[in-house]
C-alpha cells in the first residue's frame, strides 16, 4: 500500500513544474513595477536622477523583456548586425530605457496606479492599468506580456490602447539606421541617455 501511495505522490509531483510555488502572475509583475514607480516618485528629489535610475534599473530589467523589445524595434537590421553590435544594442537600449523612466518619473503629485484587469490577447497576456492623476484624466496603459520561465515579462506597452511603444521605437530606429547605419543607432542611443542625464541636472 505504501508503495502505491508513493507512486501516486510521485506522479502528482511530476505534473507540477519546478519553481511553480514561486511563479509570478502578469498582474503581480506590474504591481511590483507600479509600487516601485510610486516609491521613486515620492522620493524623486532626494534620490536625484542617478538615484532614481539605480532604484528603477533592477525592477525594469525584471519586468521588461528589453532584449526582445530592442530586437523587434531594430527590425531586419538585427539579422545583419554583428554579435558585438547586438550586444551593444542590448546594453544601450537597456540604459536608455532606464534613463527615460528616471527622467519621466521625477516628481509626485498624488498619482495612483490602478490595475484594471488581466486578459488574454493575440500577442500575449494583457494587463490594463490606469495612472490616476489629480484634476486630470487618467492615463490608460496596457502591458503586453509573455511568460518567460516562472514569470511574465513585458514585450510591448500601449498608451491609451492605441500607441505601441515598440512600433514607435521601430519607426525611430529604422529611420536612423537607414540614414546612419547600425552604429549610428548605437550613437543615437548613447547620446539620448547623455541628454536625459544632462537635462535632469539643469
Amino acid at each position: 500500500m505504501r508503495f502505491f501511495r508513493f507512486l501516486a505522490i510521485a506522479a502528482i509531483t511530476a505534473l507540477v513544474p519546478l519553481g511553480s510555488a514561486w511563479a509570478e502572475t502578469a498582474t503581480q509583475v506590474i504591481d511590483k513595477l507600479n509600487g516601485t514607480l510610486v516609491e521613486v516618485m515620492r522620493n524623486a528629489t532626494t534620490l536625484g536622477f542617478k538615484g532614481r535610475a539605480e532604484k528603477l534599473r533592477p525592477v525594469l530589467i525584471q519586468a521588461y523583456d528589453l532584449e526582445t523589445m530592442g530586437r523587434v524595434a531594430v527590425g531586419r537590421a538585427w539579422d545583419a548586425a554583428t554579435p558585438d553590435q547586438r550586444a551593444k544594442l542590448n546594453e544601450l537600449f537597456e540604459r536608455f530605457t532606464v534613463d527615460n523612466y528616471a527622467s519621466r518619473f521625477k516628481d509626485f503629485n498624488g498619482e495612483k496606479f490602478e490595475v484594471l484587469g488581466e486578459r488574454d490577447g493575440a500577442q500575449g497576456t494583457i494587463v490594463s492599468t490606469h495612472i490616476v492623476r489629480a484634476e486630470k484624466p487618467p492615463v490608460k496603459i496596457d502591458y503586453i506580456m509573455r511568460q518567460r520561465g516562472d514569470t511574465y515579462r513585458v514585450v510591448d506597452v500601449f498608451l491609451d490602447s492605441a500607441i505601441s511603444e515598440v512600433a514607435t521605437r521601430r519607426s525611430e530606429f529604422t529611420s536612423i539606421i537607414s540614414r546612419n547605419g547600425f552604429d549610428g543607432l548605437l550613437d543615437s542611443l548613447r547620446a539620448g541617455s547623455q541628454r536625459l542625464e544632462q537635462d535632469a541636472a539643469r
